[in-house]
């Protein structure tokens, strides 16, 4: 899940297989991504956000998530 966080914040396509089930990848991947946040790297904050969508059928949940871990940083 590092390596898919680290991908969209760079602008890379990646192409993984990953072995979880998608409890244990959601878990994984909103543990990056708040590590992403916690960072204040605004630069690859916003590579992210602008290419998540492209796993969003995956993480459905992914767009409130960003919402809310940004709301986070403005408390």
């Amino acid at each position: 899940m590092g390596l898919l966080t680290c991908a969209l914040a760079l602008g890379q396509e990646v192409d993984l297989d990953v072995d979880l089930d998608q409890a244990a990848a959601d878990a994984g991947f909103q543990k990056w991504i708040r590590i992403l946040w916690q960072s204040r790297r605004t630069e690859l904050m916003t590579v992210f956000a602008e290419n998540c969508g492209s796993v969003a059928g995956i993480f459905p949940w992914l767009e409130q998530f960003l919402v809310a871990e940004t709301a986070r940083l403005q408390d």
